[in-house]
């Protein structure tokens, strides 16, 4: 998949930073396909997620296509993290109730 430039810049200075999948929570992927990732394939940092194949990641057990779109999407967003951070720490609910209210928003970032 090719990446926007500011997002593909925004990748690499995380993974300069050691960047941890985890903070993809905050960019729409559910925690559900985190902890998967975490529990079956030992992945904690962002750079060691890029190594793997879709086919790697549609192999995690419990995984789908949904899960896999999940991460694409916010990897191509990824130059938005800090900004997202800030407006759900912000929000004063909850990182779940934020990202209800506000998915139909990123999701048309992505178009």
């Amino acid at each position: 998949m090719t990446f926007p430039k500011k997002a593909m810049r925004a990748i690499q200075k995380g993974i300069a930073q050691n960047a941890t999948i985890a903070e993809l929570e905050y960019l729409g992927v559910n925690l559900r396909v985190l902890n998967q990732i975490e529990d079956c394939c030992g992945i904690i940092y962002l750079a060691d997620l890029l190594k793997l194949t879709d086919k790697d990641i549609l192999n995690i057990p419990n995984l789908g296509e949904k899960g896999l779109a999940s991460i694409k999407q916010a990897l191509f967003i990824y130059h938005k993290l800090e900004s997202s951070k800030k407006r759900w720490h912000n929000s004063g609910s909850s990182k779940l109730e934020y990202y209800k209210k506000n998915s139909k928003r990123l999701e048309g970032a992505l178009s």
